[in-house]
């Protein structure tokens, strides 16, 4: 008999209770309400099928950069910038989706391109998107903690 020098069970998550964490549940909720506003029929966001990738992505994956776990805030935030953005509101109606394009829309948000020229030249949905990474970058400023030193 081999004797196990760490006692310490295993602690085993009942699936029912992972699926209840509160901050999974809002952000379920809150990517749920962006899509409807969006046009999009949401079926049942609180279902495991949209909560695992909420909880992995909280959970499992990490920002590249930092090698930090996602937070709530930064979650939240990319749920917002998805949903706002002129290509991806199209692309995004669930949390798979969203998920496996995560890394993809932080680099959006922490790099954004914008076309070089005046507004006046652009259209109206140049302008406006413009205007939204200029205010991404703002929030990026204010907020460094959540995305990283850019210097």
């Amino acid at each position: 008999m081999i004797h196990d020098p760490d006692p310490d069970p295993v602690v085993v998550v009942d699936q029912e209770d992972a699926g209840a964490r509160e901050d999974v549940a809002g952000l379920c909720d809150q990517l749920a309400g962006k899509v409807r506003d969006n046009g999009f029929t949401v079926r049942e966001p609180q279902a495991k099928s949209w909560q695992d990738p909420i909880r992995l992505l909280l959970d499992r994956d990490q920002d590249p950069k930092t090698g930090e776990h996602w937070t709530v805030e930064q979650v939240a935030h990319v749920i917002d910038w998805a949903t706002g953005d002129e290509f991806w509101r199209r692309n995004v109606r669930s949390p798979d989706s969203l998920r496996k394009n995560f890394e993809r829309f932080v680099l959006e948000v922490r790099s954004p391109r914008v076309k070089k020229g005046s507004l006046e030249e652009a259209n109206a949905d140049q302008a406006e998107r413009v205007a939204q990474h200029h205010r991404l970058a703002a929030i990026q400023a204010a907020n460094p903690e959540l995305y990283g030193d850019e210097t």
